[in-house]
């Protein structure tokens, strides 16, 4: 669901951090921070701020160029899901990426592995039939259509199936915003973390400053 989130939104952070390493790609925890801390500081999205020349200075060529191999094959699948039958695009994407090798090989069984598969595949099977449902009608739907009816009902389904139990949910302030919480814990408020020690050497905390500000106010109001 991630790569489909990506394909019609590259500036879907959460779905980038997803799947840029599934299946591995070796692209490492590392690499990944500093091209976040770049993308922070242009307050730009992960997969925009590959394209800028500044992030060279700030992510190892190695790391930078597995990254920017990926961005490419992303850019290249999102041109072909727009510009030909979307399906076998789609279809395309998980042989490209050896989906169902990962699979087995992060399986408990080959049955499992299986079944995760057939997963993947009602999945494109249920963007086919809202596709075709729609033809030659005023309802008919694109592709990004599709995909974002698709992801909302995922989101319902899974909501659904919560429970009304304690539970605590960690999430980065970046992730926070425009949500609310009857209680917020902030951790690792400590110096270097919050404000990050690379935000106090560039003598740039005015963003650090405005993550804390969401923070503090995810409480819910009264």
């Amino acid at each position: 669901m991630s790569y489909l989130r990506l394909l019609i939104n590259p500036d879907d952070d959460a779905a980038f951090l997803r799947v840029v390493n599934v299946p591995r790609r070796e692209i490492g925890p590392r690499t990944l921070e500093q091209l976040s801390h770049y993308a922070r500081a242009r307050n730009v999205s992960l997969f925009k701020s590959l394209g800028d020349m500044g992030a060279e200075t700030h992510v190892t060529e190695k790391g930078l160029d597995r990254l920017r191999r990926f961005a490419h094959w992303v850019d290249a699948t999102c041109e072909r899901l727009h510009g030909e039958d979307p399906i076998p695009v789609i279809k395309q994407l998980f042989t490209d990426i050896e989906y169902e090798e990962w699979l087995h090989q992060h399986s408990g069984t080959p049955k499992q592995a299986e079944r995760r598969m057939e997963n993947i595949w009602y999945l494109v099977e249920s963007i086919q039939r809202m596709l075709d449902d729609g033809k030659g009608t005023a309802d008919e739907l694109g592709i990004e259509d599709a995909i974002t009816k698709l992801i909302l009902r995922d989101m319902m389904e899974q909501r659904e199936e919560d429970d009304d139990s304690d539970k605590v949910q960690l999430l980065t302030l970046h992730a926070s915003k425009g949500l609310e919480f009857p209680h917020v814990f902030i951790m690792g408020l400590e110096e270097e973390i919050l404000p990050h020690r690379s935000s106090i050497e560039e003598g740039n905390i005015e963003e650090e400053r405005r993550l804390m500000y969401v923070g503090i106010t995810r409480p819910g109001k009264p």
